[in-house]
């Protein structure tokens, strides 16, 4: 509608004007279902008859792509302000659910997605838009915090029990990973937290 109201100057025809009035109409209508479907709202079009005489009332070509983008602008403004908050919902039951479930071996992007009702490339990205970080990073990182929090009030456990306890069941993978965050292995990081313990006694 844009190009062609650039087409006409600043006196069209009847016929040019009721093509714009009449593509105007239809766009406006549009471009609130849009703003409505994108924040996951019906859209019945009750708007319409509004929308429709408001149009009627503009005079040129260049009002009516004024009063569209009036239009465009604040709608998907509203949109991404209700797909934002959205997201921080989300990403606080994704947090929740890790929280609750870390020490499950099998978790996973997919089983997070599940368990949200959405596919995990979508959850991948939102997750990684709303922290900066990947979904599995962050499981890792909590992984390795619980374990330390286990190795400092609990020194005497096992490597492996912790290593269990924090949703590895691979003693390999959990030492590889612990080291990368830590720079140090389980094992170096229980010694640690012992001696603590005995100087603090």
């Amino acid at each position: 509608l844009i190009a062609k109201a650039e087409e006409i100057n600043s006196h069209p025809s009847k016929r040019e004007m009721d093509m714009l009035l009449s593509t105007g109409e239809q766009i406006s209508v549009a471009l609130c279902a849009m703003a409505l479907e994108s924040m996951g709202l019906p859209c019945d079009g009750a708007n319409a008859p509004r929308q429709a005489e408001a149009i009627n009332t503009l005079h040129s070509a260049q009002e009516i792509v004024a009063y569209l983008e009036g239009i465009a602008q604040p709608a998907f403004a509203q949109a991404e302000a209700w797909e934002s908050n959205q997201n921080t919902l989300l990403i606080e039951k994704i947090c929740a659910f890790v929280v609750q479930h870390y020490g499950e071996e099998n978790l996973s992007n997919t089983l997070v997605a599940d368990a949200m009702g959405i596919s995990p490339s979508y959850l991948s990205r939102v997750f990684k838009q709303s922290t900066g970080a990947g979904l599995l990073d962050y499981i890792s990182n909590l992984r390795v915090q619980r374990a330390c929090d286990l190795f400092l009030s609990e020194p005497e456990t096992s490597v492996k029990a912790v290593c269990d306890q924090v949703g590895y069941g691979n003693l390999t993978t959990f030492t590889r990973v612990f080291k990368k965050h830590t720079g140090l292995t389980p094992g170096q990081y229980k010694l640690r937290a012992l001696n603590t313990r005995e100087r603090e006694k």
